[in-house]
């Protein structure tokens, strides 16, 4: 006698074995998905502006260690500081920088920053890394507090992002190669390592740089600037900025000293100005309860 037999997909389990394993490999793969690391985001700007070879040089080292985002001057900004575009109207043009595209802006190089996080990264996912540069020019000792290059990189850490600036020595031939390899190292550091908050790194690389990396304090010398008096063709006078870098003897330990050495110098600058030492030693001159009191509008 033979008894009829049940077929094996007619079982409960059997037949919904195929839908479990979907379910499985749709899972798994969503897993992976949300594993996979996002692109390291670095917006690369300056202050010489978009014609800059030294921006060139920066765009190809950096490209090794993420997703660049060129953002950067129509014009020269040297010696700008952290000025921002306030009241005039900034224009937007794209064009090709080292084979990727590139957005130019009639602005400052903090405004640079300030756009590019604003309106060209996404809300949720900023940059990783600003790095500013290659400057034609160093910016060290106290020189950093005029420097568009410096300022870009302060404006990032203003807004929580770690960043870089770094400048090269005014020569006839300047290697930005150099300068940008060794922006590099250093970037490589913070991508693995990260930053201090609302602290930045100020790397400054001499036009012989034999001795590697060196990390420094900001020097307190400043440069020496003369107004030279000129006339144009018809007579009217005018003044002419002449700037020199720090030539004294620099503190050792210092961003001018290692520079002097042969050294790059990276010196960490912070963003906060706060000079927290000073609040002690000034609160007797600030008391509340000894001031005077303030004239009030109806007297």
């Amino acid at each position: 006698m033979r008894f009829p037999t049940r077929s094996r997909s007619s079982h409960p389990v059997a037949a919904v074995l195929p839908l479990v394993v979907f379910l499985i490999l749709v899972a798994a793969a969503s897993i992976a998905g949300t594993t996979d690391t996002a692109p390291y985001r670095i917006l690369v700007t300056n202050d010489d502006g978009i014609d800059s070879p030294g921006l060139v040089a920066l765009v190809e080292a950096l490209s090794a260690l993420g997703e660049v985002t060129v953002v950067a001057p129509s014009e020269n900004q040297s010696g700008i500081g952290h000025a921002l575009n306030l009241r005039d109207p900034i224009f937007v043009r794209r064009r090709e920088l080292a084979g990727r595209p590139a957005t130019v802006l009639t602005a400052t190089p903090a405004t640079c920053v300030r756009v590019a996080i604003a309106n060209i990264f996404e809300e949720s996912h900023p940059p990783d890394l600003v790095v500013s540069g290659v400057n034609r020019g160093l910016n060290f000792g106290r020189n950093a507090y005029i420097s568009g290059t410096v300022a870009a990189a302060r404006e990032a850490a203003l807004q929580g992002i770690p960043a870089i600036a770094v400048s090269l020595a005014r020569e006839a031939h300047p290697d930005y190669a150099v300068a940008a390899a060794a922006t590099a190292e250093v970037a490589a550091v913070v991508k693995a390592n990260g930053l201090p908050e609302a602290v930045f790194l100020n790397v400054n690389v001499p036009a012989t740089a034999t001795k590697g990396l060196k990390l420094t304090r900001q020097s307190r010398l400043f440069g020496t600037e003369s107004y030279e008096p000129h006339s144009n063709p018809y007579g009217r006078p005018y003044l002419w900025s002449k700037f020199e870098q720090p030539t004294t003897e620099a503190e050792p330990g210092s961003d001018v000293a290692a520079v002097h050495d042969g050294y790059i110098a990276v010196t960490p600058l912070q963003a906060h100005e706060s000079a927290d030492a000073a609040l002690e030693e000034l609160s007797p001159l600030f008391d509340p309860s000894e001031s005077v009191p303030l004239p009030t509008s109806d007297e």
